[in-house]
This record gives structure tokens, C-alpha cells and sequence, in this order.
């Protein structure tokens, strides 16, 4: 109930504020005060670049502990490696320089699209600090140990500050707050059982609930190895609540009054009574081994001792294997390094004098967004943030800083500009775009004096830092476009490598586990991709559907190949359904008439398996090319 009274408020101030988000907004100035000192700070410090101090405030500063803490110590080490590979490139001559940046955040960006959480952050950091570091010392390699430690050590006050300022006003996150959504869903799901009525509407529906509550849990598991622990095992709950999803069986009257009765027990939060309830079904013939496992990931859920990765193996729950993007981070390292590359080694040709902050800028904006769902239409907010941030810093440092006589003046002149910026952070329309109003306003106030303007070199530098989101644009709209779709079809080509790869060779127990965990949370990808392209919903479900039976199908088979009480005769047939099976890609027809073909000659007791394969390849057929 307090939960509902605050979004009641939060949703009311929004209303009549006319788009201003209340917790957004205190965050915001939080974070804008905490920048604010660590200016100062840094200055106090003797530090040569104050400013990048503010920016790791903004960067590290999250809004839940957990997070902050995590963060604080990614970016940390992410900044220490990184200047490392800094000062080794700077001593390079120009050409190899780039080449190894963009080789170096070719591989950094890469990294970070095969982590989940804030760990990718760390990748991305120490991708763009070795290029802060080469591209700003390029001309004075004498001076790049100084410029090293100077960003070693502001990036280290901004993160104490953020973290000092952080932990003591944001609360602690809990993974806890999503165990009760999952319990309440998987109590949806048994009524929806019970009552017959899990129609493809109502899985997909359901479905994309379960991929909602999967995308939200990596933030509240952050910065607690307890809270990791919960994470998984709400996680392993969710996994194996997916085939209930996948298939619905056919009940008995008394098993559908077990399940009417274990959903109430869920929603009532009585997860003993529904794990005692729910141990009757375990001898389904259906759907025996589904309820097994989610008796068994309930049973460490009620245990606090057993929630521990311990309990997978003693209890057989579902283990909580991810979905990992390999053709997309593949797709974003090349990206990267291309991007890199192409726009450095024009700059070496031009000679153009701001280039360094356009190829540093290009470093960010490339590598930053690349494991965004669609860093296309993030890019045009980012650059709208950007310009505004060049127009801010032309009239701090054309009308305010002429009249600074020192540094801390000229500091104190850009904090207005700063906390005016908690506006941008705090509006529905506008906080996208916030943070790199932020980012690139710091990043052009370099304090020094005397202070001489000059209006036509600052225009200049602004246009070369502001071109960078532009460049990035373009990147990720023709070299390996990123967008939902492409994300969508990652996800498939997964699915269905991983179903080739079946048919390569047997799996063991374990293999086996590993690949139906990992492919439940590949459907909640692919629901989760599909259901922002609304079109294609029912579609995934289906495509979902036909993959996990004909896996299923193949798994058997193969079962069946290795018993020796096999006659000889069923296992060529079965070895041969297999073999088409595996090539149904590269010749749908052909695999389905030769399956056709093993059904009417396979004995009585191998025909259902074979049908189901006939059906998942006459399905994929048609939905793959989707």
C-alpha cells in the first residue's frame, strides 16, 4: 500500500508539474551538488582537469546503493585500465595509434555486449579512457605520465564523492521486491492452467510479463552477493515457469483444484502450502518433470539456507543460464573498430586540428550505446543534449569567464549551468538527452588562466565534439544496423544454432540442462524483442514453440540411439531424423519428405516423435524467414 501511495504522488506531482518526475529530479540535483564539489574539490587538489572529476559524479552516481557501489568500482577499474593502454598508445606514431584504439575499444565494445549489468560499463570505460588519454596527450608524449595520473586521480575523486554522497541519501536495493511479482505470475499461470484457458493470447501475454520482470532483475541484485544470489533464484523461477507457458496439457478435475489451490496459496504469499500442493502433479504425464523443477526452485525459495547455487544440483531446479548476444557483440566490436579506424585515419590525412576530440567523442558515442535496443534513436537524443551543452558552454566561457581571475571563479561560474541542467535530467522529454548536456559541458570547460576568448575557436572545438553523435548515427544506421528487429533476429539465429548444434552430437545430462535453461531465457529475449514489434508476437510464440519441440524431438532421438535395447534397424532411422533435422535450414523440403519418409517405415513407438519433428519443421518453415 505505501508502494501505491508513493506512485500516486510521483504520478500526481508529474502531472501537474507538466512532465517533471519528482525521484528523477531530487536524484538529479543529488548528483548536480555532488559534481559541483567534486569540482572544487579536484581544483583543491591541485589537479590539472577538475572537470573530469564532475563528469565521473554524473557517471558513477545511481540512484539505488547497490548500484552505486557496483558502478563506483567498475568505473574505477575500467578507468585504471584504460589510461594504462593510454599512455602506452600515445608513445605510438599517429597511424598506430588509431589502429590499436580501434582495435583496443573494438575489443572493449565487444566485451561489453557479452556482460549483462553494470559490468559492461567497465568494458565501455576502459574503451574511451585509453582514447581521453592518447587523443588529448597527442603532441606532448613527455607529458602523457602526468596526464595519466591527473585522470587516475580525479576520475577517483569523482567516484569517493558520488560514492560518499551516493550511500548516504539512495537506498539499498532489494532483489527480494521481485521474487513476489514472480510468485504472483507463476499463481496466474497455474489458474490460467486450471481453468483451461491458456490460449496464445494468454501466453503471450504472460510471457511478456515473465520477460518484464527478467529485464528488471540484474539492478536490484547489484553490488550484494546476497542480492546476486536472489537474483538467480528469482531468475531460476522464472526459467522454469517458461514451458508452463510453452504447453499446456490436459488436466484431471482433481489436478485442476491443485492448482486453483496452489495459485491462491501464491497469491496469498504461502509458498510452502503451494510447493506441498504442486509435489501431487510431479507424476503428470505431461508436464511431471516441468513441476518438478518448480517444486524444487520453490523449495530454495522458502529455504533461505538452500538459496544458493548449491541447491541446483541437490534439488535438479532449472539452472539459470542467459541469453548471450554473440553475433551482436561480434556486429558492435567490428562497429567500433571500423568507425575508429575510418574516421582516424582521416584524421591523420586532414590533419584537422580538432579531430582528436571527434575521434574521442566518436570513441564514446559508438561503444557507449552499442548494447542499447536501438541506439539510433538514443543518437538523436544525445546530440540534441550535446548541442545544447556547446551552446551552454559558449556563453559560460564567452560572456562569464572573461571576467574570472582565477580558477575557482571560473568554476563557480559554470555550477549555474550545472544545476540549471537538473531540468533537462528531471523532464519526461528532456532526460535522455540529460546526461550528455552534462558529459560534453565539462568536457569543453577546461579552467585556465588568464582566459582569453575566443569565439571562433570555440565554436570550432564544439562543432568538432558535437559531430561525433552524428558520425555514430550514421554508423549504427549502415554498418550492421542495431535495432529491435536486428536484436529479434539475433535471438532466432541463437535458438536455431543451438538447435543445429543438437544434432551434432549427443549431450550429456548436464548439456542438456544447460541448453534448455539457456534456451527458456532465449524465448524471453525473443518475447521481449517481438513484443516491441507488435506484429510479430504471436509469430515468436509459435517460432518458440516449434524450436523447443523439435529439440525436444531430437533429444530423444538421440536417447533412444544410444540404448542398447534400440533394435539396430530404429536406430539408422533415427540417426537418419536426426541428420535432417540438423540440415532443415538449408533444405526445409527435403528434411520434411525425408522425415515423412523414416515415419511410415519406424516402428509404432517412434512415430509420435517423428510427427512432432514433421510439425516443428513444417512450422519453422514457414516462421523463420520472420
Amino acid at each position: 500500500m505505501q508502494n501505491s501511495g508513493s506512485d500516486k504522488s510521483a504520478t500526481w506531482f508529474k502531472r501537474f508539474t507538466g512532465g517533471f518526475d519528482g525521484p528523477r529530479l531530487s536524484f538529479s540535483m543529488r548528483t548536480a551538488i555532488g559534481c559541483c564539489l567534486a569540482l572544487i574539490i579536484a581544483w583543491a587538489m591541485g589537479l590539472e582537469h577538475p572537470q573530469w572529476a564532475g563528469m565521473s559524479v554524473w557517471a558513477a552516481s545511481q540512484p539505488m546503493r547497490g548500484q552505486l557501489l557496483e558502478k563506483s568500482l567498475f568505473r574505477f577499474v575500467g578507468t585504471v585500465c584504460g589510461t594504462l593502454v593510454g599512455m602506452v598508445l600515445v608513445q605510438a606514431s599517429p597511424l598506430l595509434l588509431v589502429v590499436g584504439l580501434a582495435l583496443w575499444v573494438g575489443f572493449c565494445t565487444w566485451s561489453s555486449n557479452l556482460q549483462r549489468g553494470l559490468a559492461a560499463y567497465g568494458y565501455v570505460l576502459a574503451g574511451y579512457s585509453a582514447a581521453m588519454v592518447s587523443l588529448l596527450a597527442t603532441g606532448q608524449p613527455d607529458n602523457v605520465w602526468h596526464l595519466g595520473a591527473d585522470r587516475m586521480a580525479t576520475v577517483l575523486t569523482g567516484v569517493v564523492v558520488a560514492t560518499l554522497i551516493g550511500y548516504c541519501l539512495s537506498k539499498a536495493g532489494d532483489a527480494q521486491v521481485m521474487r513476489e511479482p514472480g510468485l504472483q505470475l507463476l499463481g496466474d499461470i497455474l489458474r490460467k492452467h486450471a481453468q483451461q484457458g491458456l490460449d496464445d493470447k494468454a501466453a503471450n501475454s504472460l510471457l511478456n510479463r515473465l520477460a518484464m520482470i527478467d529485464e528488471m532483475l540484474e539492478q536490484h541484485g547489484a553490488g550484494s552477493l546476497r542480492g546476486r544470489r536472489k537474483v538467480r533464484a528469482t531468475r531460476r523461477l522464472l526459467l522454469a515457469t517458461v514451458p508452463l507457458l510453452l504447453h499446456a496439457p490436459v488436466y484431471r478435475d482433481k489436478d485442476r483444484q491443485v492448482l486453483l489451490s496452489a495459485s491462491d496459496a501464491l497469491h496469498r504469499g504461502d509458498v510452502k502450502t503451494a510447493q506441498q500442493l504442486l509435489r501431487r502433479l510431479e507424476e503428470v504425464d505431461e508436464a511431471g518433470r516441468v513441476f518438478r523443477r518448480i517444486v524444487a526452485v520453490l523449495d530454495a525459495l522458502n529455504n533461505a539456507e538452500a538459496q544458493n547455487d548449491a541447491g541446483n544440483g541437490r534439488h535438479g531446479a532449472v539452472l539459470t543460464a542467459v541469453h548471450c548476444d554473440w553475433i551482436g557483440a561480434r556486429q558492435a566490436g567490428l562497429r567500433a573498430a571500423f568507425a575508429l579506424l575510418a574516421v582516424g585515419l582521416l584524421w591523420i590525412v586532414s590533419g584537422w586540428a580538432s579531430g582528436a576530440y571527434v575521434l574521442l567523442g566518436l570513441s564514446v558515442m559508438i561503444s557507449v550505446f552499442s548494447g542499447f535496443e536501438n541506439p539510433v534513436w538514443i543518437i538523436r537524443h544525445v546530440f540534441a543534449g550535446q548541442c545544447m551543452a556547446a551552446l551552454a558552454a559558449l556563453a559560460c566561457h564567452i560572456l562569464l569567464w572573461p571576467y574570472a581571475q582565477s580558477e575557482l571563479q571560473q568554476l563557480l561560474m559554470m555550477m549555474p549551468f550545472i544545476l540549471a541542467g537538473v531540468l533537462l535530467n528531471g523532464h519526461s522529454l528532456t532526460f535522455v538527452a540529460a546526461m550528455d548536456f552534462h558529459m560534453v559541458f565539462l568536457l569543453l570547460s577546461q579552467p585556465h588562466v588568464p582566459y582569453v576568448p575566443n569565439l571562433e575557436q570555440s565554436i570550432y572545438l564544439s562543432f568538432a565534439v558535437v559531430s561525433a553523435p552524428a558520425l555514430a548515427w550514421g554508423m549504427y544506421a549502415l554498418v550492421y544496423p542495431a535495432n529491435v528487429e536486428s536484436r529479434r533476429q539475433h535471438v532466432l539465429r541463437m535458438m536455431l544454432n543451438d538447435l543445429a548444434a543438437l544434432t551434432k552430437r549427443t549431450k550429456t545430462a548436464a548439456e542438456r540442462d544447460l541448453w534448455e535453461a539457456r534456451f527458456f531465457h532465449r524465448v524471453l529475449r525473443f518475447m521481449h524483442f517481438s513484443h516491441k514489434l507488435s506484429a510479430e508476437d504471436m509469430k515468436a510464440l509459435a517460432t518458440s514453440r516449434a524450436i523447443l519441440q523439435l529439440s525436444q524431438a531430437v533429444l530423444n532421438w538421440q536417447v533412444a540411439i544410444n540404448n542398447p535395447a534400440t533394435p539396430q534397424r530404429s536406430r539408422k532411422i533415427l540417426q537418419q531424423a536426426v541428420t535432417h533435422a540438423g540440415s532443415f535450414e538449408l533444405d526445409a523440403v527435403r528434411s520434411l519428405r525425408g522425415l515423412r519418409f523414416l515415419a511410415v517405415y519406424a516402428p509404432d513407438g517412434f512415430k509420435p516423435s517423428l510427427q512432432d519433428g514433421i510439425d516443428a519443421i513444417a512450422a519453422l518453415a514457414g516462421g523463420t524467414a520472420h
